[in-house]
């Protein structure tokens, strides 16, 4: 609800952070088997800190055993507690990643701004839409490349809440302005929606946007550390 308020965390990992591994103790087979699984030990590692630190903060919230959470996916992939009362997302990039926590459903997205494999350009038509395309392109290239990566994660960390993972257009999404705090309320084929894009403290090299159906959600924003949270 617009006029609901929710009490969100979102958690600032470093992923080259060694010290995480201190917690893989935590981690289900399975998810020992699928981070021997990737290409690179990096990569490998990265999934670990990331796996265990979300269950460490998690087991923190439910008061369970973090070996003992057990998770359950919807028809698309979305993770969610199994039988919990907390919901949670995730998003990576590169040696960052992000977890938020909350009591309603959410989505959250972090992209980093240097990555070679992503064109901006090339990627307009398949984000924005004409509106956005052309308020885009009127800006100064560095103010042009900082806000198509703001709008691009926010329409993903709306699907993300959704759980539609690729199965929606986004130049269909748009975002407007609403309040006074900065936040963009989502539309769909221009017809306002219940979720709102809330942008998060900066990220040296990173965007980020977390996207809840409340316009009036506290969120708390803090980096996590193996040592204490």
């Amino acid at each position: 609800m617009a006029g609901g308020t929710e009490q969100v965390h979102v958690w600032l990992l470093n992923l080259d952070d060694c010290a995480l591994d201190a917690q893989s103790s935590v981690l289900a087979p399975d998810e020992l088997a699928r981070a021997r699984s990737f290409a690179s030990q990096r990569l490998g590692s990265h999934y670990s800190r990331c796996r265990s630190t979300l269950r460490t903060l998690l087991a923190g919230y439910t008061g369970q055993p973090a070996a003992s959470l057990r998770f359950a996916y919807g028809p698309l992939g979305k993770p969610a507690l199994a039988g919990g009362e907390w919901h949670f997302n995730v998003s990576h990039s590169g040696a960052k990643a992000l977890v938020a926590i909350a009591s309603s459903p959410l989505g959250i997205d972090l992209e980093g701004l240097d990555n070679p494999a992503i064109d901006p350009d090339e990627l307009l038509p398949l984000v924005c839409n004409r509106t956005e395309t052309a308020t885009l392109e009127a800006m100064a290239a560095r103010e042009r490349h900082r806000s198509f990566y703001q709008l691009w994660t926010g329409k993903e960390a709306f699907c993300k809440a959704l759980g539609l993972g690729l199965h929606i257009e986004l130049p269909a999404l748009g975002q407007q302005t609403y309040g006074r705090r900065g936040i963009m309320q989502m539309s769909r084929e221009n017809q306002a929606l219940e979720w709102y894009c809330y942008g998060l403290p900066a990220i040296p090299g990173y965007a980020a946007s977390l996207c809840l159906p409340s316009a009036t959600a506290t969120v708390r924003f803090q980096a996590y550390t193996a040592a204490g949270k």
